[in-house]
C-alpha cells in the first residue's frame, strides 16, 4: 500500500525457489487479472525508520511493485501480495478504503465467471 515509503534495498540474489515463487505469482496475476508491470524485490520494506515492515508497496511515481523478500518463501503469500499490489496499480486505490475493497472483490467476480 501507500504508507510504505522509502526504507527499501533491492535484493538481485534471489535463490533459486525465490525466483520460481515471484515467476509463478507474476504469470498467474497476469493472466487471471492484469500485468503487473516492473516487480522489484527488497528487504526491509518499512513504512519509515522504525516503523513496522510492509508486505508491499505500489510505487505510482516509479511504477514499479515492490515485494519483501520474506514474501517469496511461498508461492501463495508471493501471489497474495503481487495480486494485493497490482490491484493498487490498476484501481488508484489506497489499503482500507471501499474503492480498494470493490477492486478486490472485482478480481475475485471476474475470475470465477470466466
Amino acid at each position: 500500500g501507500k504508507l510504505c515509503e522509502e526504507v527499501r534495498t533491492e535484493v538481485t540474489d534471489l535463490t533459486e525457489d525465490e525466483r520460481d515463487a515471484l515467476g509463478t505469482a507474476k504469470r498467474l496475476v497476469s493472466s487471471h487479472y492484469a500485468e503487473p508491470g516492473t516487480v522489484k524485490v527488497c528487504e526491509g520494506l518499512r513504512m519509515g525508520v522504525g516503523m513496522d515492515t510492509c508486505l508491499g508497496l505500489w510505487d505510482p511515481k516509479d511504477k514499479t511493485i515492490w515485494i519483501d523478500r520474506g514474501q517469496l518463501g511461498s508461492h501463495m503469500e508471493a501471489l497474495r501480495t503481487l495480486l494485493h499490489e497490482t490491484v493498487h496499480k490498476e484501481s488508484g486505490a489506497s489499503d482500507c478504503t471501499a474503492a480498494f475493497e470493490n477492486a478486490l472483490l472485482e478480481v475475485s467476480v471476474q475470475m470465477m465467471v470466466k
